[in-house]
């Protein structure tokens, strides 16, 4: 997982969450450098990235470190310990929910009652 976030972005994400006090929220000096020496280590034929980490120099690409402490009184979720190895393809709605969400559908826009008026145009006939 990669994204790009500022510094400040992480400390307020991480603020906003109730479970840590945020201690330092900064970009690392040679940030860039790492990432560019990581990039040339795992891919060194990713020459776009590697160039363009070469030529920002860190001014907004690099690496952020974020220190904190977490709250006593912070509650965690139980941590995800098990993810499904295989993928069962199921509908997004049960047939019952399906049957509920197309009637409510049909009486919301009037299809199926041969009247092709919006709804607030039919309520006030």
């Amino acid at each position: 997982m990669c994204c790009l976030h500022s510094a400040a972005w992480w400390r307020r994400h991480w603020e906003r969450t109730g479970i840590l006090a945020i201690h330092v929220a900064d970009t690392l000096p040679d940030g860039w450098q790492l990432w560019r020496d990581w990039q040339v280590l795992i891919a060194p034929d990713n020459a776009v990235e590697i160039q363009a980490v070469e030529a920002d120099r860190g001014s907004y690409l690099g690496y952020v470190r974020l220190v904190g402490r977490r709250w006593a009184e912070a509650r965690l979720d139980e941590p995800i310990v098990s993810i499904p190895s295989e993928y069962a393809k199921k509908p997004l709605l049960r047939r019952s929910e399906q049957s509920v969400a197309n009637e409510t559908s049909r009486e919301r826009t009037g299809v199926g009652r041969g009247d092709c008026s919006p709804p607030d145009v039919r309520s006030r006939a």
